[in-house]
């Protein structure tokens, strides 16, 4: 979205009435008049290059030079306030935050470059701007990283709550604690997900790699039928599989589209 705003020559963000017009589904040519109409309302009260710059494009096709302008923050502003509709709203509120967005960094710049000037001259400023502009340059680095912890808070407080337990879960326990986690999903479901991952094989149970990481533990037990002693295996679930399950889900279910 950052590419429909552009910085012009003179450092002002603008956008281009040919992206409007894409953008909210209108004719360029009835764009223009629009722009024309606040022109002639505004007058001489205010200076219009504040607001709205003429300039031409050519065309692919036949090669004929017609006119946009590309119209500042307050022109956009004041242009796409009379466009309704639902569809509008949300390019509008799409626009106001890119602006915002991009606003917020050309301040960041200016005030690096402030910074970078004022420790270029020397003196005490320079070196109070030194610390300054390292204590950005620090925040900077370090946010990608808070905000990671910050989106992977819940996972990590599951992972402790489920460690400080030794309870081997089955499968449809399983599913319920994913609910528990905002992940809706039934047994089934998440039987079929396993298997389509190869984590467990056509009659459930998992991979030997996958008990060699301790993420599953098999139970056999037998029982007694009409034609002789049976075999039953079940799949249970290890706290460290239900972390690793837990953590892989979310991506397993958009890739299967299940």
């Amino acid at each position: 979205m950052n590419e429909l705003i552009q910085q012009n020559d003179n450092g002002i963000l603008t956008v281009s009435s040919r992206q409007i017009a894409d953008d909210f589904e209108k004719e360029h040519r009835n764009i223009v008049r629009d722009i024309e109409e606040l022109i002639a309302k505004i007058g001489c009260a205010q200076n219009c290059a504040d607001l709205f710059i003429e300039l031409q494009y050519q065309n692919e096709q036949n090669k004929q030079w017609y006119k946009y302008y590309e119209l500042t923050r307050d022109g956009f502003s004041l242009l796409v306030m009379g466009f309704t509709g639902n569809k509008a709203l949300d390019w509008k509120l799409k626009y106001i935050n890119v602006f915002n967005k991009m606003e917020h960094q050309l301040k960041e710049i200016n005030s690096k470059a402030n910074l970078l000037l004022q420790i270029y001259n020397g003196g005490q400023e320079g070196i109070v701007a030194s610390k300054l502009l390292a204590d950005i340059e620090v925040k900077e680095a370090t946010a990608p990283l808070l905000l990671t912890i910050e989106e992977q808070k819940p996972l990590v407080n599951f992972a402790e709550t489920v460690t400080k337990s030794c309870d081997n879960i089955l499968m449809r326990d399983m599913a319920k604690l994913c609910c528990d986690q905002n992940i809706g999903i039934g047994e089934k479901r998440l039987y079929k997900i396993l298997r389509n991952n190869e984590v467990l094989m056509r009659d459930n149970t998992p991979y030997q790699s996958y008990i060699d990481r301790q993420y599953f533990v098999v139970k056999e037990s037998t029982f007694n039928t009409p034609y002789g002693e049976k075999l039953s295996k079940t799949t249970l679930v290890t706290p460290k599989g239900q972390i690793w399950i837990i953590g892989k889900l979310k991506d397993w279910m958009d890739i299967n589209n299940d």
